[in-house]
């Protein structure tokens, strides 16, 4: 697989997208303090880490 391949794969993978919303909320609360607090609060968090889990439960069925 190319670079190029392995750059589109990652940006195409759905818990890639997670991962990097997951990193984004604890990076934004470097520069504006309770911002992790409020992803927290409004449910974002959760839902993103119920997605990762939906998105490992469809990878384990792929894998049986």
């Amino acid at each position: 697989m190319s670079e190029q391949h392995g750059v589109i794969y990652i940006m195409t993978n759905p818990s890639f997208r997670e991962y990097v919303k997951i990193v984004g909320a604890i990076r934004a609360e470097r520069f504006c303090d309770g911002a992790l607090l409020g992803f927290l609060e409004n449910g974002c968090v959760v839902k993103w880490l119920e997605r990762l889990k939906q998105i490992d439960d469809i990878k384990g069925e792929n894998h049986e």
